[in-house]
C-alpha cells in the first residue's frame, strides 16, 4: 500500500541529481523495491505474471536501451531508460504482492488507488495549503499556472491530461466489477473516477473512454443480442453524476468559466498538427535509427513529445524499432483480449487499454517519466486482478462433491456444509496405512456434538479409534456417543472428566492406543467435509518432514486486515504467522499448501512421535485459543506445520459454554507472555508489551467513543492481561464466582 500511496502523491524530494533531472518519493521506493527482487531472486525464480505479457512490456525497455549505441543525448537517452527499468520493477512488484489474493482483494487495492489520485487533486482545486502545482520552473502568473486550477489537475502528476490518463485506466474495471458483484462500493469508485476524468476536460481522454464503451456495448450486443435494462439504467445514472458534477464546476469557480471557452478551439489541434508535420520531416531525416531515446531531435525540444506516442516512437528510434514498440503497447490489449475464455475481467482490461491506446495516440501520456511508471503499475494491478479470477473461474468449474448418506446421518448432513466442499476422489471409503485417532472434547454442546459426530461418520477416510473426553453436566453426551458407536461400528472410547479443554485434550494424549501414528483435535462445534480426514492423512503420508497438519475453515472471512492493528502488531497480511508480538493470524484463503508457524484449535492433527512428551498448558484455562497457539507453536520448534485446503471443515461457532470476549482476551494475553517467556518462535517481550499496548489503546478509545461496556471490559481485561506477566496464577479475576468450570490440578487424567 505504501507504494500505491506514493504513486498516487509522487512528491519531489530533490530537484537536481547528476544525470537525473529530478527523484520523488516513488523513484526511491522502487530502488528498494528492486533491492528486495533481486534479493528473491537469489531464492526462487521472479513471479512474472504472464510470460508473454511480461515479454510485451520488456521489448520498449530493451529498444531504448540499444538506442544509447546511436543516440544524440546519451543523458536523455539514459533517463529513459531508467524510467522503462521503474515501470518494469513497479509491475513485478505489484504481481508479487497480490499473488495469490482474491479477485475482491485485488479490486479493493485498485479502488484505494483511484481514490488517493483523486485526493489531491480535489485539494489542489480548493487551494488548500501544501497542494500546489509542483511543476519545475512554473511562474505563478504564467497560463498554464493557472491552468491547474480551471480544471482538475494533480499537484504532483502535472496537467489536467496526467491525471485523466491515470484514472481511465481503472473506470471501466471498477464499473465492471461493481456490476457484476452488486457491489456499490466499487459502482461509486467508478463513477467518482469518471466524474474526475470528465472535470479534467481532456478530451482525447474522454473520447478514449467513449470508444472503448461504444465498442464494448457493440461486442455485447453481438454476442447476446439485447442491451440489459439495469446496464441502462447505470449509464443514465453515471452521465447524470457526470452532468452533475460538470455544472457545478462551472457555477462554483470562476476559473472554469474562463478557461472553458479554449476547450472548443482549434488552437491546440493546429499547434499538434504542426508538431506532427515536424516529426515526420525529423523522421525522414534519419528513419532506420532514429535520435535515441527521450531526446530532442536536433536540440528542438518541442519534438521530444509530440502528442502521438506512435509517432514519437519513430522520432526515437526510427521507423522499423518506433513500429516494433507500438506493435508491443497494442500486443497488452490483444493479450488480455485473448484470454476471455479464463477470464471474463479480462475483455474489460483489454477494453480500458484500447481506451488507453487511443489516449496514446492523441496525447504525450505514456512520454511522461512517471506516468510510464504509473502505466505498467496499472497494468500490474489488472494482471493481479485477472489472475484472481482465472483461479476463482477455474474452481467454480470443478465438479460437485456426491455425499455418501449412512445409516444415522440425515440426507445431506453428511458433507453438513453451508460453504463450499472439497472434490471427491476415485479411490473409496476405507482406512489410510497410518494408524489415526480422532479427539473431541466437549461439553454440554450436544446438538453441535451431534453434527461433529455425522461429519465424522462420513468420511472418506475413516479413523481407526474415536476419543470422546466429555465434562458435560448431563449424560446427554454419552447417549449420543453410544449411538454413534451403535450405528457406525467405529471402536470409539468415552471418558468423563472435570472441566477445562486443556486437560480434556491432555485427557485424550493419554488415551491414546500405543500403535496410533496419527492423533486429530477437532472442536465439538466442527463440521468436516467428507474427504477432510483423508486430504490431512494425505500430506502426512507424501511429506515425512510434516508433523503437524491444519485444514482450511471454510467460514473464514478473506484476511483484509486494517492498517491500525497492522500498526501494534495485531494483525498481518501473511496468513499463519505467529508474530513476534505473540497475535496468531490465522490461515483462511489460499490453494496451495503453506508451511504456518500454528495451527487453529479447531483443526489440527500431530504426528505422534513428535508430540511425545508434550501436553496442552493447563494453566491457561477456559477455551480461548491461547492453549492451542501455545501447543501448536511448541510443535513448530521441532517439526514443520502445514496447513492444506483440500482438508476443508466448517467452524460453527457454538454460544453454549464459551467464555466471555474479556475473558479471552486476558487468557490470549497470558498465552502470549508464555511464549515471550519461553521464547518460542521470534515472540519476545518487548513485541508482546507494544501489542497489548496497542489492544489496549484501541478498547479504551472505542469504549470513550460508543459508550461500550464491552470495550471497556476489553480495555481493564488487556490491562489485567499485561499485569499477569508478574502474576504467573491463572486468571480468575473476571470469572463468574459461581462459575465451576475452572480445570482441576488435581485430575491430570480421569479415568472412564
Amino acid at each position: 500500500m505504501l507504494v500505491l500511496i506514493a504513486a498516487a502523491m509522487p512528491v519531489r524530494i530533490a530537484s537536481s541529481v547528476p544525470g537525473i533531472k529530478s527523484v520523488s518519493v516513488l523513484d526511491v521506493l522502487l530502488g528498494v523495491v528492486a533491492l528486495t527482487l533481486f534479493l528473491d531472486s537469489a531464492f526462487k525464480p521472479l513471479d512474472i505474471g504472464y510470460r508473454k505479457l511480461f515479454v510485451l512490456l520488456c521489448i520498449p525497455a530493451v529498444i531504448c536501451g540499444m538506442s544509447m549505441l546511436w543516440t544524440q543525448d546519451p543523458q536523455a537517452t539514459l533517463r529513459a531508460t531508467i524510467v522503462y527499468v521503474e515501470g518494469i520493477v513497479a509491475y513485478l512488484f505489484v504481481v508479487r504482492e497480490l499473488s495469490g489474493v482474491p479477485p475482491g482483494r485485488a479490486m479493493t487495492y485498485i479502488k484505494r488507488y483511484s481514490y488517493l489520485l483523486i485526493v489531491p487533486a480535489v485539494f489542489l482545486l480548493l487551494k488548500v495549503p501544501g497542494f500546489g502545482p509542483e511543476e519545475a520552473g512554473l511562474l505563478r502568473d504564467s497560463d498554464r499556472y493557472l491552468s491547474y486550477y480551471t480544471r482538475l489537475s494533480h499537484p504532483a502528476l502535472g496537467p489536467s491530461n496526467n491525471l485523466a490518463t491515470v484514472l481511465a485506466f481503472f473506470v471501466p474495471l471498477l464499473l465492471y466489477w461493481g456490476h457484476v458483484r452488486h457491489d456499490r462500493r466499487f459502482t461509486r469508485a467508478g463513477c467518482v473516477a469518471l466524474v474526475a476524468v470528465v472535470c479534467t476536460f481532456s478530451r482525447g481522454v474522454i473520447l478514449g473512454l467513449l470508444t472503448a464503451a461504444v465498442l464494448a456495448g457493440l461486442g455485447s450486443v453481438v454476442r447476446r443480442r439485447r442491451f440489459g435494462s439495469r446496464i441502462s439504467g447505470k449509464i443514465v445514472a453515471a452521465v447524470a453524476s457526470v452532468a452533475v458534477a460538470v455544472v457545478l464546476l462551472y457555477q462554483l469557480n470562476p476559473d472554469t468559466r474562463e478557461f472553458s471557452g479554449s476547450r472548443f478551439s482549434l488552437t491546440n489541434v493546429f499547434i499538434r498538427s504542426q508538431f506532427a508535420v515536424e516529426a515526420i520531416e525529423k523522421i525522414a531525416a534519419r528513419p532506420f535509427l532514429g535520435y535515441g531515446g527521450g531526446t530532442a531531435p536536433d536540440g528542438f525540444w518541442d519534438l521530444a513529445h509530440v502528442h502521438n506516442t506512435y509517432l514519437q516512437q519513430m522520432v526515437f528510434f526510427g521507423v522499423l524499432l518506433g513500429v516494433c514498440l507500438s506493435v508491443a503497447l497494442i500486443g497488452t490489449a490483444v493479450f488480455f483480449f485473448s484470454r476471455w475464455r479464463t477470464s471474463r475481467v479480462a475483455r474489460v482490461v483489454g477494453f480500458t487499454l484500447i481506451a488507453q491506446l487511443f489516449v496514446f495516440a492523441v496525447e504525450s501520456s505514456f512520454e511522461g517519466t512517471v506516468l510510464r511508471v504509473l502505466f505498467y503499475l496499472s497494468i500490474g494491478l489488472a494482471t493481479a486482478v485477472v489472475r484472481a479470477s482465472e483461479t476463482c473461474q477455474a474452481k467454480t468449474h470443478q465438479p460437485e462433491p456426491i455425499g455418501h448418506p449412512i445409516r444415522g446421518v440425515a440426507p445431506g448432513l453428511a458433507g453438513g456444509f453451508t460453504g463450499e466442499l472439497s472434490r471427491e476422489r476415485s479411490h473409496p471409503r476405507g482406512r489410510s496405512a497410518l494408524r489415526h485417532e480422532l479427539v473431541i472434547c466437549t461439553r454440554n454442546r450436544v446438538d453441535d456434538f451431534r453434527r461433529c459426530l455425522d461429519s465424522v461418520a462420513a468420511q472418506s477416510g475413516l479413523p481407526d479409534g474415536v476419543i470422546v473426553v466429555d465434562s458435560s453436566d448431563t449424560d446427554a453426551t454419552r447417549r449420543v456417543t453410544e449411538a454413534f458407536a451403535d450405528g457406525t461400528g467405529l471402536a470409539v472410547r468415552y471418558v468423563r472428566t472435570v472441566p477445562g479443554l486443556a486437560l480434556q485434550r491432555n485427557v485424550g494424549l493419554d488415551h491414546l492406543a500405543a500403535s496410533t501414528d496419527v492423533v486429530h483435535f477437532f472442536d465439538d462445534d466442527t463440521v468436516l467435509d467428507p474427504g477432510c480426514l483423508r486430504e490431512i492423512l494425505a500430506v502426512f503420508e507424501t511429506r515425512p518432514d510434516v508433523g503437524g497438519v491444519g485444514g482450511r475453515d471454510v467460514r473464514l472471512p478473506e484476511p483484509d486486515p486494517a492498517w491500525y492493528p497492522c500498526l501494534f502488531l495485531l494483525d498481518s497480511r501473511r496468513q499463519g504467522v505467529l508474530m513476534r508480538s505473540g497475535v496468531n493470524a490465522p490461515s483462511a484463503t489460499g490453494d496451495s499448501e503453506r508451511l504456518v508457524d500454528w495451527l487453529s484449535g479447531c483443526s489440527m492433527s500431530y504426528r505422534c512421535r513428535i508430540i511425545g512428551g508434550m501436553r496442552f498448558d493447563e494453566s491457561l484455562g477456559g477455551v480461548g485459543p491461547a492453549q492451542d497457539v501455545d501447543f501448536a507453536a511448541r510443535v513448530a520448534e521441532r517439526t514443520r506445520l502445514v496447513w492444506t485446503p483440500p482438508a476443508r471443515l466448517e467452524r460453527r461457532l457454538s454460544p453454549v459454554d464459551r467464555d466471555d470476549a474479556a475473558m479471552t482476551l486476558r487468557r490470549t494475553i497470558r498465552g502470549r507472555w508464555r511464549l515471550a517467556r519461553d521464547h518460542v518462535g521470534a515472540v519476545n517481550r518487548a513485541a508482546v508489551i507494544y501489542g497489548v499496548s496497542g489492544e489496549f489503546l484501541t478498547s479504551v478509545l472505542l469504549a470513550v467513543r460508543s459508550r461500550s461496556r464491552l470495550y471497556g471490559r476489553l480495555g481493564v481485561a488487556g490491562a489485567s492481561g499485561a499485569g499477569d506477566r508478574a502474576h504467573p496464577g491463572t486468571p480468575e479475576v473476571l470469572a463468574d464466582p459461581a462459575d465451576t468450570r475452572r480445570p482441576s490440578h488435581a485430575h491430570r487424567r480421569a479415568r472412564p
